[in-house]
């Protein structure tokens, strides 16, 4: 028994020993912090100022500034410190004696320092009257995360608060020129022709020499402004324009310059810049002309952005020929350079509202980054518009930017408790399913029969609205439901006349499936509470979209067609649209190419068409319809013959295309002749005079 007592009193000792007691921050009459500055210089103002009223919104507590240290009092510091100092740590917080001490190396970071110390290390007792240091916390140091660079570019991002939560970045807050924009520092300057890219002998405005005195003394002054206006500013993007352009002027040529690879003269223009400037960073992309690294070492506060764009089909990279490529150049670049940042892709920006499962690809795409040098990365969302939860995703995206050996199926769960408490479960399951699921690729540029192909159902969204409707409705609800109805619409349409379609057939007149009008209405009351408006990157807008239905709607009521005609080609299809039936399948494209539309790239489209209800003068016209979308290249065919049996020419239509930015559709109908053969046999012909054409339903009409 009493040897039982002393070793349970040693283990006692060895437990209060351990366990250092938390330390005393405020006690309401007691002790309060300082902010403790013997002299406040301009770049501290800024997050000391935010420290104030963060603590102040948080914890009521006002802390003020002294230039005496206070031996019985937490004295706060604040150290402006360069990333090297911190070893890239982006912040450090600890207690040294009775200081403070918070070291950063911009206000950016400044501010995620300042939500740790709020949500990480102070202890809460009795109403704010007493709170703690957590001294166990204070003694870890923030951790490593797994890129230097962080950013989720969904609506959340532009949240200050979010951002220092999810410890991700902002490039307007990080990078003093972004892109393609050096243009807009020469345009502001009065230039030589010599400044501009020597192309076929002539200086073409539409790209740049990098060769150039009077270019590099534009960046040069540029970047001395800018960093005297804010010093947090440390990156700049020096990049061609957006074209496959290369100056071969002599200078250019010397560094290396051939007619498709302009990265000799780029990336010796940003090492001399990245050598005059040493605190900063000067990056290109590694795109088009520069996608190939220069053959010499680069300095290392020089860095380059590589682009899954080519790549990107939402499995792993690791699984896919273009991605193992993308891979090896990643590699490549690894050679000469220390910093390589990977702009990434992580919805479908033809559809906002598709889940676009690719959680699980994601992080193995990342492992694989980080296996090969990659420091940082930027995923392309859905930026200020809303996509189905963006919330949901931010969460695991940014989560496993910090740490990308963290659970999916975890992140999943944290992030639909956290933004979706009501109906949790049904999102988690639903989006453990599509993840498992999606084994097929998809692109971030995709249509929804894609997404049916992969992952998208019509009974499992209907289990989806069925659990929102079961709980209090409210603004992240009510954008959710938005897009569940959408999809489900979007099913139906693409599904045609089928059980799953809008419609079905009964003695050729389509009778509408009820659930389109159920939604159709419940959509136009949803987005009037919403404040949404965009479906797709392409500024298709859920108005344009309601009102297509509208049309959809009023043409098959009022104008019943056929749907047992006999359709081929004579001409051979387009490798992607090789299905002739979809011409008379009752599935009706709207203004999106992807969906239900035969695309054609030929000079001539000869397609025949024929119905027994012909020869019984059961119908009188041949109706089909048109797809004009100038940005994807798609025109109207410049002339539309109808020809007999005989290949006779009966009817001939000329269409004018005009410059048009916004996609329509046009319907074309072909009045027939009276008499008719025993075969009722037609060929339509189209004649392609542009890049492609778009041709949907083909319908006898009464």
């Amino acid at each position: 028994m009493k040897k039982l007592f002393v070793i349970s009193f040693l283990f006692c000792c060895f437990l209060g020993f351990s366990q250092q007691e938390n330390i005393l921050f405020y006690k309401k009459g007691v002790t309060k912090p300082i902010i403790y500055v013997t002299s406040v210089s301009n770049n501290l103002i800024t997050p000391i100022s935010n420290f104030q009223k963060q603590i102040r919104k948080a914890l009521g507590l006002r802390i003020l500034f002294s230039p005496k240290y206070d031996p019985n009092a937490i004295n706060i510091s604040f150290n402006f410190v360069n990333s090297e100092t911190l070893k890239n740590k982006e912040f450090e917080v600890y207690l040294d004696g009775k200081e403070l001490m918070i070291k950063a190396s911009s206000n950016t970071n400044f501010e995620k320092a300042i939500r740790y110390i709020i949500s990480d290390l102070l202890e809460v007792k009795q109403e704010n009257t007493i709170i703690y240091l957590k001294n166990n916390k204070i003694a870890q140091r923030p951790l490593q995360t797994s890129f230097d660079y962080r950013e989720v570019y969904f609506s959340q991002n532009f949240n200050k608060n979010i951002r220092a939560e999810y410890n991700t970045q902002y490039l307007e807050l990080e990078w003093g020129l972004w892109g393609h924009n050096i243009i807009k520092w020469v345009k502001n300057e009065k230039v030589t022709d010599n400044l501009y890219a020597l192309v076929n002998g002539k200086r073409n405005h539409d790209q740049l020499c990098f060769s150039s005195s009077e270019l590099k003394n534009i960046i040069h002054k540029n970047v001395k402004r800018i960093s005297e206006e804010d010093a947090s500013l440390k990156r700049f993007m020096i990049a061609p324009n957006d074209n496959s352009l290369v100056c071969q002027c002599n200078l250019c040529l010397a560094k290396g310059n051939t007619k498709k690879n302009a990265s000799p003269a780029v990336f010796s223009l940003i090492s001399k810049m990245a050598m005059q400037y040493p605190s900063k960073t000067f990056w290109s992309l590694g795109y088009v002309t520069t996608k190939t690294p220069p053959n010499f070492k680069l300095p290392n506060n020089v860095g380059v952005l590589l682009s899954t764009i080519d790549c990107q089909e939402s499995l792993p990279l690791t699984n896919t020929l273009k991605g193992k490529s993308f891979l090896n150049q990643i590699s490549d670049w690894n050679t000469k350079i220390k910093n390589i940042y990977v702009w990434d892709y992580v919805v479908n920006f033809d559809n906002y509202m598709d889940f676009y499962p690719i959680f699980n690809s994601t992080k193995k795409n990342l492992q694989a980054y980080k296996e090969n040098g990659v420091t940082g990365v930027f995923f392309n969302g859905s930026g200020y518009d809303y996509s189905i939860l963006e919330e949901v995703k931010y969460h695991v995206l940014a989560s496993l930017l910090s740490d990308v050996e963290s659970s999916v199926d975890d992140l999943i769960l944290e992030g639909t408790k956290k933004y979706y408490p009501q109906i949790t479960d049904e999102i988690y399951e639903y989006l453990k399913f599509i993840e498992e699921k999606s084994q097929t690729k998809q692109g971030i540029y995709s249509s929804i029969n894609e997404a049916k192909k992969r992952y998208l159902t019509l009974n499992k969204l209907k289990e989806l609205e069925e659990a929102i409707n079961k709980v209090p409705s409210n603004l992240r609800l009510n954008q959710f439901k938005i897009g569940v109805l959408f999809l489900e619409l979007e099913l139906m349409r693409v599904n045609g006349l089928n059980n799953e379609g809008y419609a079905f057939l009964n003695n050729d007149e389509i009778k509408l499936n009820v659930k389109v009008e159920s939604n159709l209405n419940q959509l136009g009351k949803l987005l009037k509470l919403s404040q949404l408006y965009k479906i797709s990157e392409r500024n298709e807008t859920f108005s344009n979209y309601l009102e297509q239905w509208k049309q959809l709607l009023i043409k098959i009521k009022s104008n019943p067609s056929f749907y047992d005609i006999n359709i081929s080609s004579e001409t051979k299809l387009d490798e992607d649209y090789n299905n002739i039936n979809i011409l008379n399948d009752g599935a009706f494209g709207f203004e999106d190419y992807n969906n239900n539309w035969l695309v054609f790239s030929g000079g001539e489209l000869r397609i025949n068409i024929s119905s027994q209800k012909c020869v019984d003068n059961v119908f009188h016209k041949i109706e089909l319809s048109l797809l004009s979308d100038a940005k994807h290249k798609i025109f109207l065919p410049n002339k539309i013959q109808l020809l007999n049996e005989e290949k006779k020419v009966i009817k001939e239509i000329s269409l004018i295309n005009k410059e048009n930015a916004n996609p329509f559709i046009k319907n074309i109908e072909f009045s027939l002749p009276s008499s008719y053969s025993n075969k009722c046999l037609y060929t339509i012909k189209l004649f392609n005079a542009n890049k492609s054409i778009a041709i949907d339903e083909i319908r006898f009409l009464k």
